[in-house]
């Protein structure tokens, strides 16, 4: 059996005191950037290991963080998850994924079963919990770092939001630029006004107004947050209100089953029914046609939530302003 590396082998290796070792794996700064990138080598070459056990006794930390996501069937919780542990990674920190298929009671049994691990800190994304049941939560367990959602400012709580009604506007903007004034919307279901679907919705409402356009409920369709939502939700609002003649997406999912939708009623896609999602996931690309979409950078919303977290747990008690991440423009195809 190969013998474990310990942290002596590697001081002796590199010719310094078990106590720079020490320092250089717990990010200290009070050693040179030589002393520290020559350590840094020979644990790299030797292969060693730090014990989490031992350091999370020293520094009575876990390293480790917990990030519940709504479902990883959607592409874009993939991407948000590569960048929360990629900003991890850089630290130190491990990440624990949870998945609530969108349940509520779901979701607060996962954030109290991380507590109770525990962890360092809790990112939670697209949360569906009510106010009240986050805000005793963050009662019980901080720091809370929550993306997609806008609750009022709580001690304990970091908040990352996107720009949902600037990246409704270029949209509702482009149709209208290309002919388009009966512009339907598919959404998800409805929930409180804090939560993401009612977030993008009213983006989308208060895009048509700004447009001149009519937004009334009659061109509002709600469903599942996937395609065959979309594809359901698209046949009957195209049914219903034959006048349309483009739909916008709460997500490029939707958008997709919106698509097949419009090609099984014999609505040719753009000629008589423009189609824009949101998000601009990978699969965007390959639809047929390649949808138009409002592309979100879905990594750095991740990087930026797990950074936000890790301030907050250097900085215990502090209060840290709302992050907002921009979107990065329409990227026109073919749907649009």
């Amino acid at each position: 059996m190969k013998q474990k590396i310990t942290i002596r082998d590697v001081a002796r290796e590199a010719g310094v005191s078990y106590q720079t070792v020490s320092r250089v794996i717990n990010n200290k700064s009070e050693l040179s950037p030589i002393t520290k990138e020559h350590v840094q080598a020979v644990i790299r070459r030797m292969g060693y290991r730090p014990n989490r056990t031992a350091r999370s006794l020293t520094t009575r930390r876990t390293l480790t963080v917990g990030f519940v996501v709504p479902t990883i069937a959607n592409p874009f919780f993939a991407e948000l998850t590569r960048g929360v542990q990629d900003a991890g990674r850089a630290r130190g920190y491990h990440t624990f994924l949870c998945n609530t298929d969108w349940d509520p009671a779901e979701e607060l049994e996962l954030l109290h079963t991380l507590a109770a691990q525990p962890v360092d800190g809790i990112i939670l994304t697209s949360s569906r919990l009510e106010d009240d049941a986050l805000y005793a939560f963050a009662d019980e367990f901080q720091p809370l770092v929550l993306g997609g959602r806008l609750p009022v400012e709580y001690p304990g709580i970091g908040r990352v939001e996107t720009e949902n009604e600037e990246g409704m506007l270029m949209a509702v903007a482009y149709l209208q630029g290309k002919g388009h004034t009966a512009i339907g919307y598919l959404a998800g279901p409805e929930t409180a006004p804090t939560m993401s679907n009612a977030l993008r919705e009213n983006g989308y409402r208060k895009a048509m107004a700004a447009c001149g356009l009519p937004n009334g409920d009659h061109w509002v369709r709600r469903a599942t947050l996937n395609a065959e939502g979309g594809y359901l939700a698209a046949i009957e609002l195209l049914a219903a209100q034959p006048e349309l003649t483009a739909l916008m997406a709460h997500n490029d999912l939707m958008a997709i089953g919106a698509i097949q939708a419009c090609q099984e009623m014999g609505r040719r896609v753009p000629e008589e029914c423009a189609i824009v999602g949101f998000n601009d996931i990978d699969l965007a690309a390959m639809a047929n046609p390649p949808l138009t979409t409002i592309r979100l950078d879905r990594h750095r919303f991740g990087f930026e939530m797990m950074n936000l977290l890790l301030e907050m747990i250097d900085n215990p008690g502090q209060q840290f302003p709302v992050r907002t991440i921009p979107m990065d423009g329409l990227i026109m195809r073919k749907s649009g």
